[in-house]
């Protein structure tokens, strides 16, 4: 499902997360014709209740669509995040910072280390450094994807399974990305167009150089989307063929180590760089050494480590005034590639009580069913809990910490303040004398 931002956690995790039908969230209306001829439907195509589906934007419908759960995804991981201290999945950043301290060995060109001769440390402003370097999407290959049924002998095809294709040795589950062809996401950015969550194989059973993977997960994440982006969109059958694509594009994604940072010189003439590497002093806190470093005249070319700073400009031996860094910090994914489910549920808690509006236009997440409960747990998550004198019931957080809450007052919001405060992370300060 498209999303404008690079959140961590997909659309399509977020409605298994909070309980809602995910091929209602990617716009299907009914699900296939039985044997007498009788449209099988999730809802009521036609209606605007719960179980009516959601569309790309709001004005489609004048009710909750994808577009916004993006965004409120998006805004709930930076709140989390930014408490944190790291955040919730990896992430690429680059940095720039002046260049301290400034000491009496600068003069002899030897700034970026200490008396011992090692770099001095920089703290990264976030903490989990998995490496240093840019990360880089190459093309693997086109391929094509086969649906089956999981529930025979319901003629729903309703998996997806892609056609084997070839893997660098050595590759693991969390580099293999998908995403819709250029032609399919009509021209729009790539990482706009990502398809996920999916299941990796890997075959490795060919042996050196002979290694190849599949993908699979629900046939809902393959819609055309141009049936996203229609003017007036419909709700989708999903026994229509063509409401699928039937080719993705399998991406790579690897750490380009020799495009690691810059050391910069402000004075030698309008601005020279040189080539940096950088040696991890601790991961968890996010502290670094730089260190100058050429490139080779390979093809392509090495980084190699030397340790030397040089100003091209022929000043001399002047140390450098700022330093780059492309690192790529958060926390890390699970063994199968996706976001730890911690994380994750806290980032769905929240983005539900960031959602401008509610989840259909009837409002029906506020009915009581015939036991007087809420029809459903989304409207548990986005009620203003009422603590009455005396009550005996249970209280989420202390009347303290729900002072200090940034989050709001919403229950999700006292959840994901309660998670936050019990996994902030304190960085270490770093001295060097």
């Amino acid at each position: 499902m498209r999303s404008e931002f690079e959140n961590c956690l997909s659309i399509a995790e977020y409605a298994r997360l909070v309980g809602l039908n995910p091929w209602t969230l990617a716009q299907f209306g009914c699900m296939y014709t039985n044997p007498a001829g009788q449209a099988v439907s999730f809802g009521d195509c036609c209606s605007e209740g719960c179980d009516a589906p959601y569309f790309e934007y709001m004005w489609n419908r004048e009710k909750l669509a994808r577009d916004e759960i993006s965004r409120a995804i998006q805004q709930a991981e930076l709140m989390i995040s930014t408490q944190l201290g790291y955040w919730v999945c990896p992430k690429q950043f680059t940095e720039e910072w002046n260049f301290n301290p400034q000491t009496y060995d600068n003069a002899c060109g030897n700034g970026l280390y200490n008396h011992c001769g090692e770099p001095y440390p920089h703290n990264l402003p976030w903490a989990h450094l998995q490496q240093t370097g840019t990360q880089v999407l190459t093309l693997i290959d086109t391929v094509g994807v086969n649906r089956a049924s999981t529930r025979p002998p319901v003629e729903l095809l309703d998996t997806f399974t892609s056609d084997p294709f070839p893997i660098p040795d050595d590759t693991t589950v969390d580099q293999i990305c998908a995403f819709f062809t250029e032609a399919d996401r009509l021209g729009e950015p790539l990482l706009q167009w990502q398809i996920r969550p999916f299941n990796v194989t890997i075959d490795s059973s060919g042996g050196t150089g002979n290694w190849t993977a599949i993908i699979s997960g629900g046939a809902y994440l393959l819609v055309v989307p141009a049936l996203y982006l229609a003017q007036q969109p419909e709700a989708l059958c999903a026994d229509e063929d063509d409401n699928y694509v039937i080719e993705i594009d399998i991406y790579l994604k690897t750490v380009d180590r020799t495009a690691q940072g810059d050391l910069i010189w402000c004075d030698c003439c309008e601005e020279s760089t040189q080539p940096a590497c950088f040696t991890i002093y601790n991961r968890e806190s996010g502290i670094i050494g730089a260190n100058g470093a050429t490139l080779n005249d390979d093809d392509p070319p090495i980084l190699i480590c030397d340790g030397a700073t040089r100003c091209t400009c022929g000043r001399g031996a002047t140390h450098p005034c700022k330093i780059r860094a492309h690192y790529i910090a958060g926390y890390p994914l699970q063994p199968n590639g996706q976001m730890d489910v911690h994380h994750a549920l806290e980032v769905a808690h929240l983005a539900t009580t960031l959602l401008q509006c509610n989840f259909c236009k009837c409002g029906c997440l506020g009915d009581l069913d015939h036991h007087g409960t809420p029809r459903h747990k989304l409207f548990h998550w986005r009620e203003v809990p009422v603590y009455e004198s005396g009550m005996t019931g249970f209280k989420l957080i202390s009347q303290k910490k729900q002072d200090a809450n940034l989050f709001g007052e919403e229950r999700a919001a006292e959840w994901a303040w309660q998670f936050v405060e019990s996994h902030k992370f304190y960085k270490s300060i770093v001295l060097d004398f």
